[in-house]
Parts: structure tokens; sequence; C-alpha cells
């Protein structure tokens, strides 16, 4: 009689675990689908504003383009972080059913493993820019960064440049040498 009782609580549990571990693969997936979402909405976007800000000579809306890029990075990355706080429970359960009932592991116990995986590795700087750096999350924010950075130093470097030649007058309003420190010819 007891013996029938586990058989049923260990049948129990293998159909509680299996929902558990659908529903985990599920909501691990959803983070890759709605990253990529993001991202593509998001390159466009960002381009545009670092090209027509480069156009329109805006240094503000290159560096808005930027900002917003290094955001959605640092955002990417926070979130690849609760993604892979699901990772500790994907693998017991799959340990669980290679096993087939090696331990006596309880089931739903998502938000349990979730907070111990975020608290013990995954809520640390460190952590996140190691997310960070992986090249599925840092493209396109990084590119996108990089190039923003150039076309900013391209704008200053031209706007420096065409205010020491030939653009600065002179005390009484004509073009001339004498506020410029660079010879004119």
């Amino acid at each position: 009689n007891c013996s029938c009782r586990g058989k049923a609580m260990t049948g129990s549990r293998r159909d509680d675990l299996k929902a558990e571990y659908a529903l985990l693969q599920n909501q691990y997936e959803a983070f890759d689908a709605r990253a990529l979402t993001i991202k593509s909405w998001a390159t466009p976007l960002l381009a545009g504003g670092v090209g027509v800000g480069y156009k329109e000579d805006s240094i503000i809306l290159i560096l808005a383009a930027i900002l917003a890029a290094f955001c959605l990075w640092v955002l990417e990355g926070i979130w690849k972080c609760f993604q892979y706080c699901y990772i500790d429970r994907i693998t017991l359960i799959e340990s669980w059913f290679e096993k087939e009932n090696a331990s006596d592991i309880p089931p739903f116990q998502i938000f349990a493993a979730w907070l111990a995986s975020w608290y013990a590795r995954y809520k640390y700087l460190p952590s996140i820019w190691q997310r960070m750096k992986a090249p599925f999350v840092y493209i396109p924010y990084a590119p996108i960064i990089f190039f923003g950075v150039v076309a900013l130093m391209l704008q200053v470097s031209s706007s420096v440049y065409a205010g020491n030649h030939g653009k600065c007058t002179n005390p009484s309003g004509a073009a001339g040498p004498k506020c410029c420190p660079c010879p004119t010819s």
C-alpha cells in the first residue's frame, strides 16, 4: 500500500516537473524573442539617429542616439541575467528526468530557484558586464555607439576646423586673419 502511494507521488511529481520544465523553457526562449523584437525596432532608429544627427550637424541628436543605444545594451545585459537565472532550475529538472527520480526535488519552485540564482551570481555588475560582452548581446548596440562616437568626433573636429579657417571675423566684422590663430592665404 505504501509503495503504491510512493509511485503515485512519483508519477504526479513527474507530471508536475514536466509542466514546470515546459513553462521554464517557454519563458527562457521568450527572453530571446523579446530581445530580437527590440533590436529589430531599435537598430534602424538608432542608426538613423546617428546618421541624421551627422547630416544635420546635431551633436545633441548623435548624443541622444548613443545614450539610447547604451541604455538598451545595458538593459539587454540585465535581461540576459534574468534569463540565465532560469538555467539552474532547468538543469536540475533535466537531471532529474535523466536519472529517473534519482533525487527528490519539489516541483513548481520557479520563483524560489530564480531568486536564489539571482542573488547568488547574476545581480552583480561584473555578471551583467559579462553578459553585455557576448556578441549576441552587444550587436547592434556597440557598433552603433562606435559609429556615433566617430560621427561625434567628426562633427566636433569639423566645427573646430571651420571655426579656425576663414569663418572667423575681426572686430570690425570683416573676414580676416586677425582673430584666427592659423595663418590664412
